[in-house]
């Protein structure tokens, strides 16, 4: 049993490696495919097709680079090196931000029941969180209106010491998940 522990550590930090290896090698073409786009840009501003053309390229390499950030911020969970830097930030605003680097053409509404308060929290953390809730939400609930709703919970509701939680819903029209997965849906690479 302790060499079987032993094999799978091993298997987990090689697999943590080839995770953080491959993602800092998936960074550098981005860089210069974004670098490209810059020039191209200039090149295609007098076509109306090419403009669109270039601008879907760049969501979707912004896309990929939130896939790769990901991927590493997975590897530094599962190492314990992650570093949250808190500072100020409206959460409204951050989650306006991510709607329009989402680029999706549908109803989207943010229902700010904090009144556009201030709070502090590590901003990296939560764009990862509203991208991946609003990427998921556009892809699993093909229409209807996507809702924010953006609550600060603080000492008037039980918090001690008067800190405030901040809950953040991302409310859809899909489908939803069936009662039976729910258990399983922070599991890894986990698909309803």
């Amino acid at each position: 049993a302790a060499e079987r522990a032993a094999r799978l550590d091993r298997l987990n930090q090689l697999q943590r490696q080839f995770l953080r290896s491959m993602s800092h090698n998936l960074k550098t073409p981005l860089a210069t495919i974004g670098l490209a786009l810059d020039d191209l840009e200039d090149a295609v501003r007098e076509s109306p097709h090419l403009a669109h053309r270039a601008q879907a390229i760049r969501t979707e390499a912004a896309r990929l680079g939130r896939l790769v950030e990901q991927v590493l911020t997975l590897s530094r969970i599962e190492a314990g090196t992650v570093d949250l830097v808190a500072g100020p930030l409206v959460p409204a605003e951050v989650a306006a931000a991510i709607w329009r680097e989402l680029d999706v053409d549908r109803a989207f509404r943010i229902d700010d029941r904090s009144g556009r308060r201030t709070v502090v929290a590590d901003r990296r953390a939560l764009e990862q969180i509203l991208w991946n809730l609003l990427d998921n939400a556009v892809r699993y609930a093909p229409s209807g209106t996507i809702d924010v709703r953006i609550e600060l919970l603080d000492a008037a509701s039980g918090r001690p010491g008067g800190e405030a939680e901040l809950e953040i819903s991302v409310l859809d029209k899909g489908p939803g998940v069936p009662p039976g997965e729910r258990g399983r849906i922070f599991h890894r690479f986990t698909r309803g």
